[in-house]
């Protein structure tokens, strides 16, 4: 008897465990990912956007901004924070530091940015496509679109996974 009653507590913590790890997986927490990510950008605050960002993700965006920084040379500007920046937080920081430098015009859009989570889908348990729509002023004209943001638990918390256009970036200098 009691081993039954051992072995009833052991399945009962196991299935609180599990809930637990449910909820902690929950897509809204994706959502509200995805949502911090916009939020950070739109506020120029790149330390934030950064520790929102998948760590795989940021180590390759690392090495790309290694490379950058070698092929940009003087082009566009003071680029000694990009070859300085000693984790790939720093590296992504300094990266959205001279972009926005070099193109003050990218400042005021990403200023401007919007973001309406409209739902989203979940791929698996690990990853969930949060569908958003965004709004930015450029030109002195609203524009809004839909956009994709994948969100990915990393085992702790949903961290944002680089869109289509960093990844490209990464892919053409690998």
């Amino acid at each position: 008897m009691a081993r039954l009653a051992a072995r009833l507590g052991t399945l009962a913590l196991l299935a609180a465990l599990l809930a637990l790890a449910s909820r902690a997986q929950d897509p809204a927490g994706a959502e509200a990912a995805a949502q911090a990510y916009s939020d950070a950008f739109a506020a120029g605050n790149w330390e934030a956007a950064a520790a929102l960002t998948d760590p795989r993700d940021l180590a390759r965006f690392s090495e790309f901004v290694g490379v950058f920084a070698e092929m940009a040379g003087d082009e566009l500007g003071d680029t000694t924070a990009l070859g300085n920046a000693d984790t790939p937080e720093a590296a992504f920081a300094a990266f959205m530091d001279v972009a926005i430098s070099a193109n003050p015009m990218m400042g005021d859009l990403m200023a401007s940015v919007q973001t309406e989570i409209l739902g989203s889908v979940a791929e698996a348990d690990t990853l969930v496509h949060v569908v958003t729509r965004t709004g930015f002023s450029m030109f002195g004209s609203d524009v809004s679109g839909l956009e994709v943001v994948t969100a990915r638990w990393d085992g702790a918390r949903w961290v944002v996974k680089l869109n289509e256009q960093m990844e490209g970036m990464i892919a053409a200098m690998e």
